[in-house]
């Protein structure tokens, strides 16, 4: 009698949607912790497939179900010949978290850029600079230079900076992308650059006014600060959850009170509440501390009630 697995296995070599959906399916029995050693054991064979779709699916399949063990399987099938096979590899070593560290470290040096650029992605996000050439290669194509940007801004990569000054030479550069540049220029010191973010902040109808707030919270830009506290004091500007965040990272202490009573006050939006809460969380004194624990014992929103926990590192 064939087993609802078996069953899955067995389509899981065969073409199109129905391949995907037992894919899907085997994904989700392993989400819900069924089945686990049966998927394994009938999966691992077809990470030697003569079809490199099948190995994909194999690969992906098999990281999700075994977590870091799935790694000398992942070693195993590193200089595959397919590159959406070693893409697979890339996903499943950033999902595997330190472990993978070392195959990313490798695969920055793959020979598909694809596969190379978002290891080197995912490296940043570690810090980790080893893909940060491979970022600086990122800038040149419109479809990878807002994630190079971004992640040779968390690395503050010194070597991208003339780099990045050409890009923003370019006339008709996307305002996402300039902001990005500038953010990371504005971190290595470029006062300009630090201008630039300041003008977008107070830009109302800036598109990108969003991301200029989040980099003055991550720099801190200290310049920003009054008129980011004018957004928050605003309750029709849509960027007052932003403003609330940036101030908490930037420690402006002050403003704890504030960002307590928002808050607590039902009146205001679930996601403001929510902002206000992260705010805290990054402001991380004492007495920020005791509002979340304060609001933690009255909420009722689910949503709120977590953003309040993940604040409080809970």
């Amino acid at each position: 009698m064939i087993t609802p697995v078996a069953a899955l296995v067995s389509d899981l070599v065969s073409s199109g949607d129905r391949a995907l959906r037992a894919e899907a399916a085997l994904l989700e029995l392993v989400h819900q912790g069924k089945d686990v050693p049966a998927i394994v054991e009938g999966v691992r064979p077809l990470a030697d497939h003569a079809d490199a779709r099948v190995r994909t699916r194999a690969i992906m399949v098999l990281s999700e179900a075994l977590g870091a063990s799935v790694l000398p399987i992942l070693e195993a099938h590193l200089s595959d010949l397919d590159g959406g096979v070693r893409a697979a590899i890339e996903d499943a070593a950033e999902d595997i978290g330190e472990a993978g560290r070392g195959l990313l470290k490798r695969l920055v040096a793959d020979s598909d850029m694809g596969v190379r650029f978002w290891a080197a992605v995912t490296l940043s996000e570690a810090g980790d600079a080893d893909g940060s050439k491979v970022l600086v290669e990122g800038l040149q194509s419109s479809y990878t230079r807002f994630e190079a940007l971004q992640g040779l801004f968390r690395l503050g990569e010194k070597s991208a900076e003339e780099p990045v000054r050409r890009i923003m030479k370019k006339w008709f550069l996307p305002a996402i992308d300039r902001v990005a540049a500038a953010g990371l220029l504005a971190k290595l010191g470029d006062m300009p650059a630090r201008k630039l973010l300041l003008e977008e902040i107070a830009r109302r109808k800036s598109d990108v006014r969003g991301l200029a707030i989040a980099f003055a919270g991550d720099l801190p830009l200290s310049e920003a600060v009054p008129t980011l506290e004018k957004i928050l004091s605003d309750k029709k500007d849509p960027m007052r959850g932003a403003a609330a965040v940036a101030l908490g990272r930037m420690k402006v202490e002050r403003l704890t009170g504030e960002l307590a009573r928002i808050l607590g006050d039902e009146a205001e939006d679930v996601d403001m509440r929510a902002s206000a809460a992260e705010g805290l969380g990054a402001l991380g004194t004492p007495e920020a501390t005791q509002a979340l624990n304060n609001a933690l014992t009255s909420v009722k929103d689910a949503e709120l009630r977590q953003a309040i926990e993940e604040a409080l590192g809970q």
